[in-house]
């Protein structure tokens, strides 16, 4: 299995501009409009007054927004709530979790 090298984006910094849509080769990364996705995430959390959530993700660009789409959500909703940040590579090995108490994100 020939493993490559995963282009990390800093999220922190970007602004949406698109750029490393078309340097991407593979064609992997795409803009999606989160705000469709935080609303909806934010009505079942709302309805379902849940009291965890975990996002699992492997380490790839395109798959990195789940957090802060969760993220976000969780924030709309002001509610007590602890999430688990979960991140996976590319041979399906848990290489990071980070749990965060609602708190922290509000």
């Amino acid at each position: 299995m020939v493993l490559r090298n995963i282009v990390k984006i800093d999220e922190e910094k970007c602004d949406g501009c698109g750029q490393c849509v078309d340097a991407c080769a593979e064609g992997a990364i795409k803009i999606v409009d989160a705000e469709f996705y935080i609303e909806k995430l934010t009505a079942i959390l709302k309805a379902n007054k849940l009291n965890s959530l975990t996002v699992i993700y492997m380490e790839v660009p395109c798959c990195s927004g789940l957090t802060q789409i969760a993220r976000q959500a969780i924030s709309k909703n002001e509610i007590e709530m602890s999430f688990e940040d979960v991140t996976i590579d590319l041979p399906g090995n848990v290489n990071r979790t980070e749990t965060i108490e609602s708190y922290q994100l509000i």
